[in-house]
């Protein structure tokens, strides 16, 4: 698996060195983590390009969201981006 990880996964990291792949934990408590948190980015990219990608804005957006549905925030800031 690290050995795929390194040679063939990591060249379509976007935001991370590929380097990163040689050191990164590779067990099922890191691998789920990464799982969760890192579904659904695109809904952050939807409000940031609906805000005619100004940060601040989307960023006070997507905080708003979440701050006003505590026990759902993912489910605020989904409804935010469907907008």
């Amino acid at each position: 698996a690290r050995l795929k990880l390194v040679t063939e996964i990591s060249r379509e990291f976007r935001t991370i060195g590929p380097s990163y792949a040689t050191r990164v934990p590779l067990n099922n408590a890191a691998l789920l983590a990464r799982r969760i948190y890192a579904q659904d980015l695109q809904i952050f990219d939807d409000v940031y390009n609906r805000e005619k990608k100004n940060l601040n804005r989307a960023v006070a957006l997507i905080i708003a969201a979440a701050r006003a549905n505590p026990k759902d925030p993912a489910a605020a800031v989904r409804k935010l981006a469907e907008r």
